[in-house]
């Protein structure tokens, strides 16, 4: 997605007046009939959040996305349901996907909405197959960060390969939360192993 489209959802998002941490941007439309919800919200402008939840046939699928590299490969897809997966397929790709994605988030009118009370989000995360696929940054742990857990990371959420690879090579990783209210800035968590985003 590009540096542009970030920026206008940001401009956006700060528009709301009295946001709290469940605050965010909510699209939603049709992709070759798979209901596509997208989720935004700039908390932490150093690292926004963008996240999907896909549903099909009575099947459902979330997942968080680096909003500047949404070229994610199927391979980061491995849990999701093959009804979806098949619909949103082009030629084995996802290009097409995520360029109708940015076009939505460019052209629709968001609706302010809050993660909590979004019945989509709160169920779909409940059954989020990894804590990798989780949405907001909680805290550090002293356990060393692993290259797998790197590079979905990166794939995953507004933050750089850089970035992470300093916070491994300090010892740890980074721990994600479903709840939005236990969110913290990630600034202020690599703040305790100094390191700075920018």
């Amino acid at each position: 997605m590009k540096e542009s489209t970030k920026a206008y959802l940001v401009d956006i998002y700060n528009s709301i007046p009295k946001k709290t941490k469940a605050t965010c941007l909510k699209f939603y439309y049709q992709y070759h009939n798979v209901n596509v919800n997208v989720y935004f919200d700039a908390f932490d402008n150093q690292s926004v959040v963008l996240s999907i939840v896909l549903s099909a046939k009575k099947k459902y699928y979330y997942t968080p996305l680096n909003i500047l590299n949404t070229g994610m490969i199927t391979e980061y897809l491995s849990e999701i349901p093959p009804q979806i997966l098949e619909k949103i397929l082009v030629d084995n790709h996802l290009d097409d996907f995520y360029e109708n994605m940015e076009k939505h988030l460019l052209e629709d009118k968001p609706h302010f909405n809050y993660y909590n009370e979004d019945t989509y989000f709160v169920n779909t995360i409940k059954y989020a197959k990894s804590k990798l696929d989780l949405p907001f940054w909680w805290y550090l742990r002293k356990v060393p960060m692993s290259d797998d857990t790197l590079y979905k990371l990166n794939a995953r959420a507004d933050i750089t390969f850089d970035i992470l690879r300093k916070i491994q090579q300090e010892g740890y990783t980074l721990v994600r939360t479903p709840d939005p209210e236990k969110r913290k800035e990630l600034t202020l968590i690599l703040k305790q192993i100094e390191i700075k985003l920018s």
